[in-house]
């Protein structure tokens, strides 16, 4: 009887501390957030024009095969360093080397598409679009 009593007492505080785990991030989340229906990736908040809008679609469709040239540059990369890590001797400076290298041309292939799409926007669409930089960039 007496474990019975128990379990009940733990079952009612886990379910009362799980009803309220999530009001904190609904609070944080509503002052925080840039858009009220943003959508991952959608433009649709900037407002753009037709000529705009081609525009941003002709640039991201090139970023697109810059994209994937960058996966298979990263995945001959990560090849090198499986080589590093199976030698017998580990090279730290070689792995540095070949890791920052991947880094700086995923930063340079962001910095291109933010470039050509900054010279398209306007001053406030500019704003908006900057709360979303997270969303576009290159795991």
């Amino acid at each position: 009887m007496k474990i019975l009593k128990v379990l009940v007492v733990l079952c009612s505080v886990f379910i009362l501390s799980s009803s309220f785990a999530d009001d904190d991030y609904d609070e944080y989340y509503e002052k925080n957030r840039h858009g009220k229906n943003h959508i991952y990736r959608s433009l649709e908040y900037l407002d753009l024009d037709k000529k705009q809008y081609s525009k941003i679609r002709d640039i991201l469709l090139e970023y697109k095969k810059d994209y994937q040239e960058y996966l298979e540059y990263r995945f001959s990369k990560r090849l090198e360093l499986q080589k590093i890590m199976q030698s017998d001797n580990f090279d730290k400076q070689k792995y540095i080397e070949i890791h920052n290298q991947v880094k700086t041309h995923s930063v340079e292939i962001e910095a291109d598409k933010f470039e050509r799409i900054h010279a398209v926007l306007k001053p406030a669409q500019r704003v908006k679009f900057s709360y979303f930089l997270g969303e576009w960039e290159i795991d």
